[in-house]
């Protein structure tokens, strides 16, 4: 189990021997309030408490101090501290009212070390009674004595606020403060209670701090041993901390059964935002990810093993296998160069498929399988093909002589690899290679492919742009931005509609057909250019009966995502709708090569701000040749309000790649090449949709939707053994743990859910505030044109 601690990620010294530290140790301990109790003053606030009678020069509590950047002129809260320093305390020090008076006192801090303190008692102190530490600078920092709490609303609650009985905090093994289990503590118990002080201090630089409010803009320290528990790295820690924000308190569970003088670890969540913790993040993400690669190294493993039958049925996890090879292996042998004579390696070789064919031409051919019975299949298959040298190796640890290969061939092998595997082995693949060698892969795309049962399948069946590195700066942004994600798809649709990931939804559209009503009648057909989630060609074809509307879309997320809704849609409807990945935008000249005047309407609906001028150019150029005389395109779009726009939103602008022409160029462009019949400015439209949005991203992604039901564990253990009854112990103990097991998880799991609809409102809130503010200030306009095709002479 990776842990760390902040102190040790930012260079806090380990303790000297001999210091303070060292002599509390031998006491076994570093925090010690069990003197003293919380209690809930009239005011509001939380302040300390005798249990019992002390007496003078009696310790009241011992403990550890976290040094904030803070200035102590500022706030009244913090103790000084080592010179100039300032800092808040362990246990229950940080709530001691203070005074600068010495009569007025009844205890003092005393420092024991570089950061530990004991509290000793000015004089008796009767039970019950409020502590008043003594600190001498606040009459210099400009502070009057905090006012005492006259009035108590928890008194003889002794625990009710405060309970670190079950902890204690000790140095740990990297030199700072861990917090341990005094006692064994099962799963879903309380393991330390306890309450916040709010400080001015930004936890994005400083780490010793709790984020207190959901805008992220409060910051708080906390009771007891609550600012010591170590960041658990790998995603083994064993509690986790309930905050409840409006009465500044905290309850901290067992995520397992933790044995007594275990170690207690948190998963630090801020730990994805907050710039204090960049370095510790990318530890953590280092981590996880060697981590991951051996945990799906072992799934793989696995999944081979349940599959390693040396048939050519099991090979292709098909029943129907020999019939599919018979005409795969002719298409695929044809794609490769001339191997005559030459050096090939063969990965992901299986049972021999293609090493013997490869052999029969080859000089010299070297097969590699992972799974030991393919490749003894491979060699009694092939045993008459001398230059074929078979080995058994899993490629990710393979080593081979640089340039050694004129070919290396490889049929389903990536699909197998993690991400970072897949780019190890490119780059080892590139150094085998000789100058001016090739390489051939085949992989399975989207999804499985074969009807062979699978007991699981971790298989990565990724897009035609994750196998292959972007060529240019458009393929590139598309990847970049990563906005059409499937979930950033359902995103989109909570906030436009569905089948929407631009603005105005359905009413735009409707616009549209109003637009283009001359061409959509029975028989005509329609382009959408860069057509979404389908939300427009649905539309069109479902309002314009007999019409035909083919959609074109340049990411494969959403092609993917469009071809699996096509099957959900009417039969009647799903007759005259399709639709195309057409990549690079459709620019390339192999792209979007349609017979010309084969459509009467073509739509680009904001589409035309990813491109680039001159790439904008050759799409109207392939429309134009595609329309019949007549035709009509309609193009809605950003367009670029002002010559001098605003830093934010020219921030805003290279951030999501968007090329905004001006409504002038745009519409000089158009008429280049269709006679321009409308430039119409609806940005008050855009303003409109903006603000819908907006309350659209309150009602479904805001706080109002953060709420989970509470899950009563206790209670639904308790009917599981109920429902159990009757079965042998044994048994009825099995099954209620496993069911048990899957509460958690989806406890868990719907926690997750909402963690991450929240980054969701927040990103997708700002982002459509910015647009809107854009729209009103004037950096940005939002324009329809329409552009006709002349006749055949034009």
């Amino acid at each position: 189990m990776l842990q760390l601690h902040r102190a040790t990620v930012f260079g806090r010294p380990r303790p000297r021997a001999g210091s303070g530290l060292g002599r509390l140790c031998q006491r076994g301990y570093l925090v010690d309030c069990s003197k003293i109790y919380l209690d809930r003053s009239s005011s509001g606030g939380f302040v300390s408490r005798a249990r019992a009678k002390i007496r003078r020069g009696e310790t009241l509590e011992l403990g550890v101090v976290r040094l904030l950047p803070v200035e102590g002129s500022r706030c009244p809260l913090v103790l000084p501290w080592s010179g100039s320093r300032w800092a808040s305390g362990s246990g229950c020090l940080q709530f001691y009212h203070a005074t600068s008076q010495p009569e007025e006192a009844s205890a003092k801090v005393v420092p024991t070390g570089e950061e530990q303190f004991v509290v000793i008692a000015l004089r008796d102190i009767e039970p019950h009674e409020e502590l008043v530490r003594l600190d001498e600078t606040l009459h210099s920092r400009g502070f009057a004595a905090q006012p005492s709490a006259q009035v108590s609303n928890g008194a003889g609650e002794e625990s009710r606020w405060i309970d670190c009985s079950k902890v204690e905090a000790r140095p740990d093994a990297w030199g700072g403060v861990g917090v341990y289990a005094t006692q064994r503590i099962s799963s879903g118990e309380l393991v330390e209670r306890g309450v916040v002080q709010p400080l001015p201090v930004d936890g994005n630089i400083c780490q010793y701090v709790f984020t207190w409010s959901e805008d992220r803009s409060v910051w708080a320290t906390g009771s007891g041993c609550s600012v010591f528990y170590n960041a658990s790295l790998d995603g083994s820690e064993n509690t986790s901390m309930t905050r409840h924000l409006e009465d500044e308190t905290f309850e901290i569970f067992a995520l397992r059964d933790i044995e007594k003088g275990e170690e207690l670890t948190h998963l630090y969540k801020s730990i994805e935002w907050r710039s204090c913790f960049r370095e510790l993040k990318a530890i953590r993400d280092d981590a996880l990810q060697r981590k991951t690669l051996d945990n799906e190294r072992a799934e793989f493993t696995e999944y081979w093993a349940d599959h390693s039958s040396p048939t050519i049925e099991t090979m292709m996890l098909d029943t129907d296998a020999a019939s599919i090879d018979k005409l795969e292996r002719p298409e695929i042998l044809s794609q490769i160069p001339s191997v005559a004579g030459k050096d090939v390696l063969e990965l992901g070789a299986g049972i021999g498929r293609f090493s013997g064919l490869l052999a029969r031409k080859a000089r010299r051919v070297v097969a590699v399988d992972f799974v030991a019975a393919a490749c003894a299949e491979n060699r009694h298959a092939n045993a008459e093909q001398k230059n074929l040298e078979v080995i058994q190796a899993d490629v990710t640890a393979l080593q081979l002589e640089p340039t050694s290969f004129d070919l290396v061939f490889s049929n389903w092998l990536f699909m197998y690899l993690t991400d970072e595997e897949c780019r190890e082995l490119a780059a080892k693949l590139l150094g085998w290679l000789r100058p001016g060698g090739h390489l051939f892969f085949r992989e399975s795309c989207f999804h499985a492919s074969g009807n062979a049962a699978r007991r699981f399948n971790p298989t990565k069946y990724r897009t035609p742009e994750q196998k292959v590195s972007p060529a240019n700066k458009r393929h590139l942004m598309m990847l970049q931005t990563g906005q059409y994600a499937p979930a950033k798809i359902l995103r989109y649709e909570k906030i436009y509609g569905r089948g929407y990931i631009y603005t105005g939804g359905d009413e735009i559209s409707q616009k549209l057909v109003d637009l283009g009503q001359p061409n959509l009648q029975p028989g005509a057909s329609v382009l959408d250019v860069g057509c979404g989630a389908g939300g427009t060609a649905y539309y069109l074809a479902s309002h314009c009966p007999g019409i035909f509307v083919h959609g074109a879309n340049w990411s494969s997320e959403m092609a993917s995502f469009n071809a699996g809704r096509l099957p959900q849609v009417p039969s009647e409807l799903r007759a005259r709708v399709s639709f195309e990945l057409t990549p690079e935008c459709g620019v390339p000249e192999n792209e979007l090569r349609y017979p010309p005047n084969i459509f009467d309407l073509v739509v680009i609906r904001e589409t035309f701000m990813y491109l680039e001028p001159e790439d904008k150019a050759v799409i109207l150029r392939k429309v134009k040749k595609m329309l019949r005389p007549g035709g009509r395109v309609l193009i809605i779009d950003y367009c670029r309000g002002r010559p001098a726009l605003s830093q934010t939103f020219q921030s805003h602008i290279r951030r999501w790649h968007y090329d905004c022409s001006s409504p002038a160029e745009l519409e000089e462009l158009l008429a280049h090449h269709f006679e321009v019949s409308l430039a119409e400015d609806h940005t008050q439209d855009f303003i409109k949709y903006m603000e819908e949005g907006l309350a659209r991203i309150e009602e479904n992604l805001g706080p109002s939707t953060w709420k989970v039901g509470q899950m009563d564990l206790d209670n639904s253990q308790e009917k599981i053994q109920d429902a159990l009854k009757g079965l042998p112990e044994e048994v009825q103990k099995e099954a209620s743990e496993a069911a048990m097991e899957k509460l958690k998880l989806y406890k868990a799991s719907i926690e997750s859910d909402i963690e991450i609809q929240k980054e969701d409102y927040h990103w997708v809130k700002d982002t459509w505030s910015l647009e809107r503010q854009a729209a009103m200030d004037g950096d940005l306009k939002w324009y329809i044109f329409v552009g006709k095709k002349g006749d055949l002479s034009s």
